[in-house]
C-alpha cells in the first residue's frame, strides 16, 4: 500500500517541483492553457480506451462463440456417428437371428429338436432358451415346431454373451412362440406373453423395416430398455416373425460416454421430439428445460429437422444457450448438444473485466493528478507568465506522452499485432498498465499457439487418412492391362473413393489357363478399421481361389477365416465369379452383395439370378451355394457396390437401381467399349448428385466374353 501511495504521489511531486522552480514567471493565462491541454488529452485517452475495450470484448466474444459452435457440432456429430455404429452392430445381430430362423424354416429336416426352458426362474446365460407362448397359441399343436425352433437359442446366447449392453435377445414367431435368451434372471408366473400386442412386434411386422423404440420399462420388471426389432422372412418372402434385442438404457448411456468440452450436455430425441436418452449431466432441471424447450417448440423443431446438422443460439428466459444438432444417417433420431453461453464466454468475461478494472484505475489516477496540478497551478501561476506557459505545454506533453504511446500500442493489439513493444519506465500507474497489457498479450499469444497446435494435429490426422486411402487404392489391379492376352475376354473397372477411407474393393485374376476369377466386395463401416479388414478379405479371397474349387466352397473357407477373432463384429458383402474363357460357363456365389446385371448379346441387361447367402464374417458355420449360367459371345457381367445406387444429392435423394437399369439399357452396349459404358454411368451419377459429397465408395467392374 505504501508503494502504491509513493507511485501515486510521484506525478504530483514532479509537477510540483517544476512549477515551484518557475512559479515567479507564470501567469494565469498559462495555467488555463496548461489545464485545458492536459484535460483534452486525458479525456481523449479515456474515450479511446473505452472504445478499445468495447472492440476487444466484442471480438473476443465473437471468437469464443464461433469456437463453441464448432466444438458443439463436433460433439453432436461424434455422438451421432457412435450411435450409428452401435445400431449397425445390433442390426448384424438381428441378421444372424433372421438367417438362422430362415434356415430352420426352409430345411427343418436338418435340425433336431433342441431343449428349452418353460420355468422362468431358471438361471440366465445358458444356450438353452426360455419359451413363452402368445395368448392365442395352441401349445400342443406347436410342440414339434417349438422343439425345432429352440435351436435358435445358440444364436441368441452368442449375442447376449458377446455384448453386456444387450439384456435380452429373442425371436417371436407369428405362430405363437417367443424364444428368449437373457443375461439376467426371469421371474415370471405365467407361461404366456401377449407379445403380438407390443409396439416392437407390430411396428416391425407392419413396416417391414428395422424398428427402434424409445426408453421404456422392461415388461418383466428388470431394467429400463430400448427395443430394436426387425421382421424375419422365409426364403420365399413369407413373414415368419420378429427378431429383436433389448438394450439396457443405462449401459447404452455409458457407451455414449461424456464430453470434455466445457462439460456440455447432450440428449437423443426421436422424430417427434420425445426424449430418448440423455447424458447424466443433462438430467438437471436446467437440462430438462432446454430439451423441453426444443421438443415443445414446433417451429424450432421443424427448422432443426430440415437439416442434417447445424448450430443455433437460443434465448431461454434470461439465458443464452448454444445448441448443435445432428441427425442419424439411417434413423430418425436427433442428437442435441448444448452449453450455456455464460460458461462458454467465461474467459472473455474475465479478460474484459480485468481490462476495464485496470483502465478505470489509470483513468482515475490521471484525472486526480490533473486536478491536483491545475489547482496548484491556479494558485501559484498568478506570478508566472511566459515561462509558465511554455513549461506548462512541455509538462502536459511529458505527462501524456506515455499514455498516448500506450494507447497506440493497444490499438495495434486490436488489429491483431500481438508484438507489444511499449517500453514505458515512468515508475507510476501508467507503467503498471503497460506491464499488464504486456502480460495480457503474452497470454493471448500462448492461447493462439495452442489453437494453432490443435489445428495442426487435426491436419496431420487428415493427411494420414489420405495416405491410407492411397495405399488402399494401390493394391487394386489396373484393368486388363495386367493380362498378357485378352482375346477371350475383356475387363474394365472403376472406383471413385469417398472422402474418408472406405472398404470397397474389386479384383480379377487368372485361376489357371482357362478360368478367370472376378470379385467385388464392400466392407462394413468406414475409416482405417474398414480399410484393414478390406485388405485382409481381398487377400484371403485371392489366396483361397484354387483350380477345381467352386465359388461357394471358396467363400465358405474365407468366411470361416474371417470369423476367427472378429471381435469388432465387422462383415463383408461379396460376389465371386469364375468364368471358363473357353466354354463360357460362368459359376458364381453371392455373399449378401447387391446382385449384378447380366447382358445378353443384342437383348440388353437384366438382373442376374443369385442364391441368397449370408454376408461374410457373420456366422462361421454358413455354407455358401454356387450358381451358374452359360455366356455366349458378346455377353457381359456388370458388378457394382451399393455406393452406385446409394449415391445421393444434397437433399439425400438416392440414385437408385431403377435409374441404373434404365441407363444400362438405353445405349447399344454391343457397339461400346467397356470403358465407355463405365464412363457413361459415372457421368450420369455425377450429373445426378450435382457436386454433393458421397459417404461411400462408388465401385464398378464389367467383363465381356468373346469366345
Amino acid at each position: 500500500m505504501a508503494e502504491l501511495k509513493n507511485k501515486k504521489s510521484s506525478i504530483e511531486n514532479r509537477v510540483f517541483s517544476v512549477i515551484a522552480g518557475i512559479s515567479l514567471v507564470c501567469l494565469i493565462i498559462t495555467s488555463v492553457i496548461a489545464y485545458f491541454g492536459v484535460f483534452k488529452v486525458s479525456r481523449r485517452f479515456i474515450d479511446i480506451n473505452e472504445e478499445i475495450i468495447e472492440h476487444a470484448a466484442e471480438n473476443s466474444q465473437t471468437s469464443i462463440e464461433e469456437i463453441t459452435d464448432k466444438e458443439l457440432l463436433l460433439v453432436s456429430t461424434g455422438k451421432a456417428e457412435h450411435i450409428g455404429e452401435m445400431f449397425e452392430k445390433y442390426e448384424i445381430y438381428l441378421e444372424n437371428i433372421s438367417s438362422h430362423a430362415s434356415d430352420m424354416k426352409s430345411k427343418p429336416e436338418v435340425f433336431s429338436e433342441a431343449p428349452y426352458h418353460l420355468s422362468f426362474s431358471a438361471k440366465a446365460g445358458s444356450e438353452t432358451p426360455f419359451l413363452l407362448y402368445s395368448a392365442d397359441a395352441d401349445e400342443e399343436a406347436l410342440s414339434d415346431e417349438a422343439g425345432v425352433t429352440a435351436n435358435i437359442g445358440i444364436t441368441l446366447h452368442r449375442i447376449t454373451s458377446r455384448d453386456d449392453v444387450i439384456s435380452d435377445a429373442y425371436y417371436a414367431t407369428d405362430s405363437g412362440l417367443f424364444f428368449v435368451s437373457s443375461n439376467k434372471k426371469f421371474l415370471v408366473e405365467n407361461k404366456t406373453f401377449d407379445y403380438k400386442q407390443r409396439e416392437w412386434y407390430k411396428n416391425a411386422k407392419n413396416s417391414g423395416e428395422l424398428y427402434i423404440s424409445g426408453v421404456h420399462s422392461d415388461p418383466f420388471g428388470r431394467d429400463e430398455i430400448i427395443c430394436i426389432t426387425k421382421p424375419v422372412y422365409s426364403v420365399n418372402g413369407e413373414f415368419m416373425g420378429v427378431a429383436g434385442v433389448n438394450i439396457r438404457a443405462e449401459k447404452f448411456r455409458e457407451q455414449l460416454g461424456y464430453t470434455d468440452f466445457l462439460d456440455c450436455c447432450f440428449a437423443v430425441l426421436d422424430d417427434n421430439g420425445n426424449l430418448i436418452i440423455s447424458s447424466e449431466n443433462c438430467s438437471s432441471e436446467t437440462g430438462k428445460n432446454i430439451v423441453g424447450f426444443i421438443s415443445e417448440n414446433a417451429t424450432l423443431y421443424n427448422d432443426i429437422m430440415k437439416t442434417q446438422s447445424g448450430t443455433k443460439h437460443l434465448e431461454i428466459g434470461k439465458r443464452h444457450i448454444h445448441v448443435s444438432h445432428t441427425k442419424l444417417k439411417d434413423h430418425k433420431w436427433i442428437i442435441v448438444a448444448y452449453v450455456d453461453n455464460e460458461i462458454a464466454s467465461a474467459p472473455s468475461t474475465v479478460l474484459k473485466n480485468g481490462i476495464i478494472s485496470l483502465s478505470q484505475e489509470v483513468s482515475d489516477e490521471v484525472m486526480k493528478s490533473m486536478l491536483s496540478t491545475c489547482i496548484f497551478g491556479l494558485v501559484s501561476l498568478i506570478l508566472l507568465l511566459v515561462l509558465t506557459y511554455i513549461l506548462g505545454i512541455t509538462l502536459s506533453k511529458k505527462i501524456t506522452k506515455p499514455i498516448v504511446t500506450l494507447t497506440d500500442s493497444v490499438k495495434k493489439i486490436t488489429h491483431g499485432n500481438l508484438e507489444f513493444n511499449c517500453d514505458i519506465k515512468t515508475g507510476d500507474e501508467i507503467e503498471d498498465l503497460s506491464d499488464a497489457f504486456g502480460n495480457m498479450t503474452e497470454e493471448l499469444k500462448e492461447y493462439i499457439d495452442k489453437v494453432k497446435k490443435e489445428s495442426k494435429e487435426k491436419e496431420h490426422h487428415k493427411a494420414e487418412l489420405e495416405i491410407a486411402k492411397k495405399i488402399q487404392m494401390s493394391i487394386l489391379p489396373n484393368n486388363a492391362k495386367d493380362f498378357d492376352i485378352n482375346t477371350e475376354f475383356e475387363i474394365a473397372t472403376s472406383i471413385i473413393p469417398a472422402k474418408g477411407v472406405g472398404g470397397d474393393f474389386y479384383d480379377y485374376f487368372m485361376v489357371d489357363d482357362e478360368h478367370l476369377a472376378i470379385t467385388i466386395a464392400d466392407v462394413s463401416g468406414k475409416g482405417v478399421p474398414a480399410a484393414l479388414f478390406m485388405m485382409i478379405s481381398k487377400t484371403l479371397i485371392s489366396n483361397k481361389t484354387k483350380p477345381n474349387m467352386s465359388p461357394g466352397e471358396i467363400l465358405t473357407e474365407v468366411n470361416r477365416l474371417l470369423c476367427i477373432n472378429n471381435d469388432a463384429a465387422m462383415f463383408v458383402t461379396a460376389f465371386l465369379g469364375i468364368l471358363n474363357i473357353k466354354t463360357g460357363e460362368f459359376r458364381y456365389s453371392n455373399a449378401g452383395h447387391t446382385p449384378p446385371f447380366v447382358y445378353r448379346y443384342k437383348e440388353g441387361f437384366d438382373n442376374l439370378s443369385v442364391t441368397k447367402n449370408l454376408f461374410l464374417a457373420g456366422d462361421e458355420d454358413t455354407l455358401y451355394k454356387t450358381d451358374s449360367i452359360m455366356l455366349d459371345k458378346g455377353d457381359m457381367i456388370f458388378l457394382y457396390t451399393d455406393g452406385v445406387t446409394e449415391a445421393s444429392t444434397k437433399e439425400k435423394k438416392q440414385y437408385g437401381k431403377k435409374r441404373l437399369y434404365n441407363l444400362l439399357n438405353s445405349f447399344a452396349a454391343e457397339h461400346m467399349t467397356l470403358e465407355e459404358i463405365i464412363a457413361n454411368i459415372t457421368e450420369d451419377i455425377y450429373e445426378f448428385v450435382y457436386g454433393a459429397d458421397q459417404a461411400d465408395d462408388i465401385t464398378m467392374l464389367i467383363t465381356r466374353f468373346f469366345n
